[in-house]
């Protein structure tokens, strides 16, 4: 079976991480963020409204693992405690490992580096020594300048 086969039969299942309050959002005027998951989610099962989920964020989030098939299956949010996902700063685009439950592993880290290197690709991870970012001169540079401005 090709990636791209395996990939066109991942499922989120169960999954519900990218509503869990992990990342931060803003669904239908209601705040979502650590420790305040989407009041329309209903833990284990998903989206209690799912046919009428908004346009922005729901049905425009792309959870990579979800998504591209360079992502091992050990990436899967719900087994792995991370999402990775676009995200976007001063119109630079890259992906960010996010937090959902667990911090990344070695093993996830040495991946992300390895595909953004390849695929020439602005990348940002946080970990047990805070947050990192690896990327071209512009990225880096927005990177620095939103750490000097927290």
């Amino acid at each position: 079976m090709s990636n791209r086969q395996m990939v066109d039969i991942r499922k989120c299942g169960e999954c519900t991480k990218c509503c869990e309050g992990y990342l931060k959002t803003t669904i239908r005027g209601q705040e979502v963020s650590p420790g305040k998951p989407c009041f329309l989610l209903q833990i284990g099962k998903g989206c209690i409204d799912y046919d009428n989920r908004p346009q922005d964020p729901c049905r425009e989030f792309n959870c990579e693992w979800l998504v591209n098939p360079d992502f091992p299956d050990f990436f899967q949010p719900s087994i792995s405690g991370v999402v990775v996902h676009i995200q976007s700063i001063e119109k630079i685009y890259y992906l960010r490992m996010s937090y959902a439950g667990n911090m990344p592993t070695d093993e996830m880290i040495e991946f992300f580096l390895s595909y953004a290197e390849k695929n020439k690709t602005n990348i940002c991870w946080i970990d047990d020594d805070g947050e990192h970012w690896k990327g071209d001169i512009l990225f880096e540079e927005a990177m620095n300048r939103r750490q000097k401005n927290e």
